[in-house]
């Protein structure tokens, strides 16, 4: 049980600084790919917005999402995400190996 806490663990702060990492490497070497990514995440609020006023949320409501929805963080989550999953596979690959060479397999 603890390993499992630790590998989860593990993988949120690794995934946060691999995110951040991924980040700046795109800013610094495929800049319109970030403004392109930037543009989208802006047309992904607008889309939350225009859904929740459709289901008629109060303007408050709105606000809020506005507030705490910024096209930055929605970049910045999607890189986590990828890192993410890019640290799951890679930790259930290396598991596969360890578990081949000890003869445990998978």
């Amino acid at each position: 049980m603890i390993r499992r806490i630790v590998e989860a663990t593990l993988t949120i702060f690794l995934s946060l600084f691999l995110g951040a990492l991924g980040l700046a490497c795109c800013a610094l070497y495929a800049p319109e790919t970030l403004e392109v990514l930037q543009i989208g995440a802006n047309h992904a609020k607008d889309d939350i917005l225009a859904i929740l006023t459709g289901l008629g949320t109060e303007a408050g409501v709105n606000v809020w999402v506005r507030f705490l929805v910024q096209d930055e963080q929605l970049v910045f989550i999607g890189f986590v995400i990828a890192m993410r999953i890019g640290l799951s596979v890679l930790f259930a690959l290396l598991a596969g190996m360890v578990g081949m060479a000890f003869g445990r397999g998978t």
